[in-house]
């Protein structure tokens, strides 16, 4: 995980023509942090390295570059987490309003401290926001939370 974070040093995607957005999963195998295998000490290391990689990103960005970068950390099912760089400010807006017959999100008022939860390292230049999610497939619903932690402002 460490290696594929550092990959990113000092690499800044350049956006196809009618990109909204570029996005990296988290590149390891389900069963690693999800199911019995998982630790809460792995998890930890998979975050952190999500969020490295998005720093990494970060500040290889040009600064004429209106594009955000973030990490969508899905909870629980964190093999569904990634990295998202959204190219286009419309989009952007529009990604967080979920609210129709096959998912919710809700925006909460008070975060969770995602430090304290998975030790993690984010750096301040990262805001996080936290939605509690509702999903709905073939009448089953599932319920959990996303946070968006990176450039929101």
């Amino acid at each position: 995980m460490e290696n594929w974070s550092n990959g990113f040093r000092g690499y800044f995607p350049v956006a196809e023509a009618e990109s909204e957005y570029i996005n990296w999963k988290l590149p390891v195998l389900d069963r690693m942090v999800e199911g019995r295998a998982a630790t809460p000490n792995l998890n930890s290391k998979c975050i952190q390295e999500l969020i490295n990689a998005a720093s990494h990103l970060m500040s290889a960005k040009p600064k004429e570059s209106k594009a955000r970068v973030t990490v969508l950390l899905d909870w629980p099912d964190i093999f569904s987490s990634e990295i998202c760089v959204f190219l286009d400010e419309e989009y952007f807006h529009n990604f967080f309003n979920h609210n129709n017959e096959y998912q919710i999100w809700t925006l909460q008022e008070d975060v969770a401290n995602l430090n304290e939860k998975f030790s993690l390292n984010i750096p301040e230049a990262m805001e996080i926001k936290e939605y509690a999610t509702q999903l709905f497939d073939e009448g089953v619903e599932y319920s959990g939370f996303i946070w968006v932690i990176g450039e929101l402002g």
